[in-house]
């Protein structure tokens, strides 16, 4: 009787440990930059939470790769952002309760990658990029262009800022994965 109980407990264990396991499979690592793994349930979140026309637009192979894309960017954000964090306080392995990855990350961006911009650079920027709109030859841009100007190029030095440095992070996308995350049909949402 009692091993009778022992195997009924064993089979029991045993089937939870696959329904368990069986779970995980059901929701597979799409991307891994570190240890911040990437899910295809994370993608689908997002791509919930766009309006039907994004939807549609993101609905193929390539636009799921643009949706990963940006978890991309995220994770790669983040992980540099918690790098930083533990090289500027040193002595601390976790994060305090009362800071936030969210919090690190919004620090880390206006830290390193938004570095002020002189005028010369956007000078120099705006001389090798003119505007496609017609305008005088050695005319001065308007105050408009000026500032597209320098969010441009803010945006330009950022971008080559965290490629750098994201260059040594360990970063693994499994694209065969990538291509079987099923997304809801855009109208579903309406």
């Amino acid at each position: 009787m009692m091993l009778s109980m022992r195997r009924q407990t064993v089979l029991y264990m045993s089937a939870m440990f696959f329904v368990l396991a069986g779970c995980r499979k059901a929701d597979p690592v799409i991307a891994q930059v570190e240890d911040i793994k990437i899910r295809a349930s994370d993608i689908e979140k997002e791509y919930l939470s766009l309006p039907a026309e994004a939807q549609r637009r993101l609905s193929s192979p390539s636009g799921r790769r643009g949706l990963l894309e940006r978890f991309l960017l995220r994770a790669e954000t983040l992980e540099l952002a918690r790098q930083w964090y533990f090289k500027t306080h040193p002595g601390q392995e976790r994060l305090p309760a009362d800071v936030s990855e969210a919090m690190i990350s919004n620090q880390y961006q206006s830290t390193i990658l938004e570095p002020p911009v002189s005028q010369e650079e956007i000078a120099r920027y705006y001389k090798e990029h003119p505007p496609t709109s017609p305008h005088k030859e050695g005319a001065l841009p308007t105050p408009e262009v000026w500032k597209a100007y320098e969010i441009g190029l803010k945006a330009t030095k950022a971008r080559q800022t965290l490629d750098r440095l994201a260059a040594s992070l360990k970063i693994q996308v499994f694209e065969e994965r990538l291509d079987k995350v099923i997304l809801p049909d855009a109208k579903e949402k309406q």
